[in-house]
């Protein structure tokens, strides 16, 4: 199952975490698909595809694929949403947080 969000309130609350951050395609999209063993998210060799906070249930827990940060080839305002996005998510839900990889 897959749940995709750019706003806080929208956010799923009922299970724990575990949160994949990193620079722009560094294989975050991919881990998640080597770990689900199929092709859950969506992956680009152009970084960027990945622009909302994109929540994928594995067993008792949500895998939570971020946006990237680096050279993405987007605007200046796209990369900000997406760091606010993410920041926002940890300021409000960081007590379901098991993890955070960079």
């Amino acid at each position: 199952m897959i749940f995709k969000s750019s706003y806080v309130d929208d956010f799923p609350t009922d299970k724990p975490c575990v949160m994949l951050t990193g620079r722009s395609n560094v294989g975050k999209s991919s881990l998640i698909n080597a770990l689900a063993n199929t092709k859950i998210a969506r992956v680009s060799k152009d970084p960027g595809l990945t622009a909302t906070l994109n929540f994928y249930i594995e067993q008792n827990i949500y895998i939570v694929d971020t946006p990237g940060y680096g050279y993405a080839k987007k605007s200046k305002e796209e990369r900000n949403r997406w760091a606010n996005i993410i920041n926002d998510f940890i300021e409000n839900y960081h007590s379901q947080i098991l993890s955070v990889f960079a």
